[in-house]
Parts: structure tokens; sequence; C-alpha cells
């Protein structure tokens, strides 16, 4: 090989391997601007994480909370959720749970007179308002703070509207000023109906008046159904509203109370009782109302053997075992009757709730807590069970979605059975009005009773 041919091999050679040398070093460059990029951002994640750490560890010390749920109910394991969630998010806070199982109430009470330790607790609110009064914390600030799921609004926006004024409403009710109590777990009275029945009778929309209902069950009937059911765990239930929407639940409560007997010559009370007589001699009631015990009513609606049933947002869950998941519900609030004083949104409505010690040593962490049980993520933990939400814009069940817009639209609260209550009430009014309602006696001979027996009763 001559000497030129030599050479020019030497100089491929060198210029290859400078080509492999300057990529080998265009990729150590990357890779080292990679490594320090990766470096930087661990150090910033680093930074962002103990940040955020040194803002949840604000809070410390511990938190007892006592339940009214048993541990392995659906509600304890979505509130066990809740805690973890917030432990986790406070770090330095422990939360000490009790699961009191619905006898929590009756503890308490007493726990708290003692001076023992206890920081939340969750009942229902009214007996609890009745009971210890200002024992309770006051929540105002609470209601005022932001919440977990949306900082941007107050905790009182994310809940829904009528249970924070039916708080309120608590509240005045033995003279406190402003809220104790965060509503959960809501529920309703309504009647409940079988949508298939509606759509096979040609019936297009729920009624919202008593002409409205009077031409639901006339198409009911002539589609074969049997519109109305009831058992006797509820008969007073349909009566009772209809003279809370007549004379409002205030007035009912004075009508059972009247001594003289009087009352029950109001045209709207006769108004009332012949409306069901009407009822009756248009063959709307199931005939198997005179016999029916609890719970043969409802069970009517979930064989298909009947259309509607006046109760509560609990129907679906307990006859879920013979209605199965495909069971088409439906919802309406009890209608406007003529000449009425009561409006169509006043409803019986209520919940549980979450309470506080006033006495409580870690206010702070309480209140944080209460604000995990409430967000949107432990509510549609809820829904999710097919239980209910107390949140703004976290969706029912479907069996029960209907309610929720009734919830949401409710405007005043009226007590369990519209006052319809009592020795006089539970002895005489009602089964004399289930009388009627099966045609043993008539509408006048209902009234005429109820005057005479006022008077008696009271002696």
């Amino acid at each position: 090989m001559n000497i030129k041919k030599i050479i020019a091999l030497l100089l491929t050679t060198l210029l290859v391997m400078g080509t492999f040398v300057g990529c080998g070093n265009d990729k150590t460059k990357e890779s080292s601007q990679t490594d320090d990029k990766k470096v930087e951002e661990t150090e910033d994640n680093g930074s962002d994480e103990k940040e955020a750490q040194e803002k949840e560890s604000d809070l410390s010390g511990e938190v007892v909370y006592w339940s009214m749920w048993s541990e392995n109910e659906p509600q304890a394991e979505i509130l066990k959720g809740a805690i973890e969630r917030f432990e986790k998010a406070n770090p330095n806070v422990i939360v000490d749970v009790q699961w009191q199982g619905r006898g929590v109430r009756d503890l308490v009470i007493p726990a708290i007179e003692g001076g023992q330790k206890l920081d939340i607790f969750d009942s229902d609110p009214v007996g609890m308002y009745t009971s210890l009064g200002e024992s309770l914390l006051n929540l105002d600030e609470l209601y005022a703070s932001p919440s977990v799921s949306d900082p941007s609004k107050t905790l009182a926006e994310t809940i829904l509207p009528s249970l924070v004024k039916w708080d309120k409403s608590l509240a005045d009710g033995v003279e406190l000023s402003g809220h104790f109590s965060v509503p959960y777990a809501p529920y309703a009275v309504t009647w409940f109906y079988n949508k298939d029945h509606f759509e096979k009778a040609g019936i297009k929309s729920a009624p919202k008046t008593w002409e409205d209902l009077d031409a639901v069950c006339a198409s009911l009937k002539e589609a074969g159904y049997k519109p109305i059911t009831v058992d006797d765990a509820y008969y007073s239930m349909m009566f009772s509203y209809y003279l809370d929407r007549a004379i409002t639940n205030d007035e009912v409560a004075k009508l059972v109370s009247d001594n003289t007997g009087e009352s029950w010559d109001d045209p709207l009370v006769v108004q009332a009782i012949e409306a069901f007589e009407d009822f009756y001699n248009k063959g709307y009631f199931a005939s198997e109302v005179e016999t029916n015990k609890y719970p043969a009513g409802q069970q009517q609606v979930a064989l298909d053997e009947a259309t509607m049933y006046f109760n509560g947002t609990w129907l679906p869950a307990e006859v879920s075992a013979t209605t199965g998941p495909d069971f088409n519900w439906g919802q309406f609030t009890f209608p406007t009757v003529p000449n009425g004083k009561g409006k169509i949104t006043d409803l019986t409505f209520g919940g549980q709730a979450f309470l506080a010690n006033a006495k409580t040593d870690n206010k702070e962490a309480t209140f944080e807590l209460l604000k995990y049980f409430v967000d949107t993520e432990t509510q549609q933990a809820f829904s999710d069970a097919g239980l209910t939400a107390c949140t703004v814009g976290t969706k029912w069940p479907e069996s029960i979605a209907d309610a929720q817009a009734i919830v949401s639209e409710a405007d005043k609260n009226i007590n369990w059975g519209a006052n319809l209550s009592g020795d006089f009430a539970e002895a005489i009014v009602v089964p004399e009005m289930v009388n009627v309602m099966i045609g043993k006696s008539t509408a006048k001979e209902f009234i005429e009773k109820m005057k005479k027996e006022a008077k008696t009763y009271a002696k």
C-alpha cells in the first residue's frame, strides 16, 4: 500500500472518531442537563411537600368522636374513609372513634354533663337541641369557613339550603342564636309511585294539586291498577298531610287539642275528611287497606300490585330485596288542596346531624374533621352506597332522585305527621278516619264523632 492511501485511511478514521466523540459529548451534556433538571424538580417537589406538610401540621392533639352508627354499617365504613383522609392531611391529629350505635343519645347527654372528653357526636338533632341546648358548640364559624371540597365556597354554601335553614329553625326553637349542628343523611316524606304504571296509564306528569291527584287515580284505575295503598304503620299520614295543606300543621296541633270540639266544624277540616270519603267512593284505595299490617302496604307497591304509597325516602331501600335494582321509582310531594293555607314547598324532612361539645378543647381540629364528614367525597360515597347526600350537586341514588329535588326546594319543615299526634289522635281520630277510608263510616259521621269525643276525652 502506498503512502498516500495510508494517509487517506488515517484521516478518514480520525474524522469518524471525532464524529462519535462529538455525539458522545452532546449526549453527555444532554444527560447532565436532564439530571440537573430532575434534581431541581425533586428539590422543588420536596419543598412543596414540605410546605404542605407544615401547613397540614398546624393542627394537633386528639378529637374524640362518638358515632350513632355501629362499626360494620355502611355509614360507618364511609366515615372511616373520611377520618383516614383527615388524619393523612393532619398527621399530628389523632381521631378517637367510638361506634356507639343508636344508643349514642343516651350516652352523650350524661357524658357532656359529667365533663367527659367528647368533641363530636351525631344523632337526631331535634332531641339534642332540646336536651343539651347551650352545651352545644356554636358552629357559625364553621359554617362561614372554606369547605374542603371547594375552598372558594363556605361550608354553608355546599350544604343543601333546606338543611341549613332547618338547623337554624331548630336553634330558634330552643332560643339559641346561630347554627349548632351540621345536618346530613337527609330524608323526606313524599308520595312514592311506580313510574311504569303512570306511563302505561298515559299519565304525563306527577300531580301538584288534589284535583290532579284525583285525575291520576282515575287514569290508574281505568288502566287496571290499584291507585293508592297504605298499611297500619302509616294510616294517619295521608290524612294528616291533607290537613296540613288545608289549615297548616300549627292549626292541626290546635285541632287535636281542642277540648270543645268546635274546631272540627272548620270547613277545611270537613273538606279533608270528605276528600277521603270521595276517594273511597271512587275506588282509589286498595281493598287490602283495611287488613294491611306493616309492611304489607309497601310490599303491594314492591310487588307491582299497587301504584302509590305515602312514605319516607327510606322506602326503596326497605323493599329492595323485593323490587330488585330495576324498579322504576318516582316521588312527588303532597299536592295542594282547594282553598288550602299550606304550601306545596312545606315538607317533612330532616336527617341526622353532627354536633359538637361546647367544652371541646380542640375546636380547630373538631371543625376540620366536621368539614371532611360533609365534603363532596364523603357525601358521594353515601350516594354510591344507596344513601342520601347532604351536599349541593351530589346526586342521590336513582331510586330517590325525584325526592332530592323536592328537598332542595323545600321552604318550611313541618313536624312528623303534621302534628296529628297524641292520645286523642291515636285513639280516636286515626281509627275513625280509617273507617271512612274503607267505607265503614261517612265523613259526616266522622265529624260528629270527633266533636263528641273531643269533649268526653278531655274529662
